[in-house]
This record gives structure tokens, C-alpha cells and sequence, in this order.
């Protein structure tokens, strides 16, 4: 059955709210896309109700940070971008990001942010803010999980075909069955890779994308992020 929802609520689950940007990229100029379960800011119901209701969404993927991201949470992904990029010391990592102006609105290196859901909130359980049933008309955060599965992952599906990123890297091997959902074009199974004693799954879409989901990257240890960033430097490779 039909999960009904506000209009507005359709509009901003089905749109690129939740995403930080960059250059998504066309099928001639194929991106890299990075994709974690949701942002890492706290909103307020206030803010949430701004962003929904006031933000103007309009299938529009062309925005980004104003400035490269310093985040600690963009320290991992920019030293995984760098060694996929080809570099095996990551020392300059930080030159790297500035040089490609990675997720910066308007940047012409091949990177995309985005999220799995569009709700800003560091806590990935089940709170669920005071004040955000209000303003979305979801009792709890599993029903607008739901609702995420129903009507914000076949959009992003569709983001895949339009596009057509080289590469998906997700982030949070709790949620590869939800990034399945979101990315993949057929119902195959995942590989699954040993990588310095971590899982690591990946398959490839009939259209040629790759979708791979690794942990976590926060804590990550520059080992693990240079064995992964040689293994995704490698499938790149196989393309070609």
C-alpha cells in the first residue's frame, strides 16, 4: 500500500535535499559520487521546516559548498578521493581537495555529495526530534524511513540512469540493502572483498556504474583507506 504524504513532503523526498553537492556529472563527463546515510549537522524543527517549506527544490543538482568542506567528516573522504585519484601518499590531501575544489558549487572535478536521507542529524538510531512530526506529518522515524524507501530512493535511482556516475561510494555497511535500493539497476548480489580485515561490497550496474559500500570512514586508518582507495582506483581502471 501507497504511503500518502504531504505534496511538499513528496516534492523535498524526491529532490536533492539532504545532498551537499559539487559536479554530478553527465554521461559524457561521468562523476564520483559519495553517499552517507544523512548530514552531520543537528537541525532544529524550525530548521527542518525552513528547509522543506522555504527552500526552493527543483530537480536542480547544480549547487555545492561555497568553500571546500573542512569537516572532520571530509578529512577520510578527501584522503579516499586522493588515492583513488592515483596518489599513494596522502600527505597532500588537503592540496588535493583545494586544487579540485571537491563538493564546491560550480567545481569542474567529477565529485558529488549526497545523502541517503535528507534529515541533518548526527544520531543515526531511532530519536526523533521533538517538533519533527509537526512539520513532516511523520509519527516516528521509522515511518519516514519508510517513506524514504517509497518515494526518495526510486528518485535516486533514477539520478543513476540520468547521470550516470562512474562510481557510487557508500558509506555505513549497515545500510548496503537500503544503497542497494537507492542505486541499483538489477537485483544481483553484491561481492564482498577482505580489505585490512574489513568487508568491502561492490558490484557493477548493467549501465556501467559501480556501486561499493565501505564503513564508516571517520575513523578509518590510513592503511584501510589506501587499500580501498587502490581497489577503487582499480575497478575505475577496468572500465577503461
Amino acid at each position: 500500500m501507497t504511503m500518502q504524504i504531504r505534496p511538499e513532503i513528496k516534492q523535498w523526498l524526491t529532490d536533492f535535499s539532504g545532498c551537499g553537492g559539487g559536479n554530478i556529472g553527465t554521461k559524457d563527463k561521468p562523476s564520483i559520487w559519495v553517499c552517507g546515510l544523512e548530514s552531520s549537522d543537528n537541525w532544529t524543527a524550525e530548521n527542518l521546516n525552513y528547509n522543506i517549506y522555504h527552500e526552493k527544490w527543483e530537480n536542480n543538482p547544480n549547487f555545492g559548498y561555497e568553500v571546500v568542506p573542512s569537516d572532520r567528516h571530509y578529512t577520510s573522504i578527501f584522503k579516499l578521493l586522493n588515492f583513488v585519484w592515483g596518489v599513494n601518499d596522502c600527505k597532500d590531501w588537503w592540496e588535493f581537495a583545494q586544487n579540485h575544489q571537491i563538493f564546491v558549487q560550480d567545481s569542474q572535478s567529477p565529485y558529488y555529495k549526497m545523502n541517503l536521507y535528507p534529515i541533518a542529524s548526527p544520531e543515526h538510531d531511532d530519536n526523533w526530534n521533538d517538533g519533527y512530526g509537526d512539520v513532516t506529518g511523520f509519527k516516528d522515524k521509522d515511518d519516514y524511513y519508510k517513506a524514504c524507501q517509497e518515494y526518495r530512493f526510486p528518485a535516486m535511482k533514477q539520478w543513476v540512469q540520468t547521470y550516470s556516475p562512474q562510481l557510487v561510494i557508500c558509506l555505513g555497511k549497515q545500510s548496503k540493502g537500503f544503497f542497494d535500493m537507492a542505486f541499483s539497476d538489477h537485483d544481483g548480489d553484491f561481492h564482498e572483498l577482505q580489505l585490512d580485515g574489513n568487508s568491502v561490497f561492490y558490484k557493477q550496474n548493467n549501465s556501467g556504474t559501480f556501486i561499493v559500500v565501505l564503513p564508516f570512514l571517520t575513523y578509518t586508518s590510513h592503511d584501510s583507506l589506501w587499500l580501498y582507495g587502490v581497489f577503487l582506483r582499480g575497478l575505475l581502471a577496468s572500465k577503461s
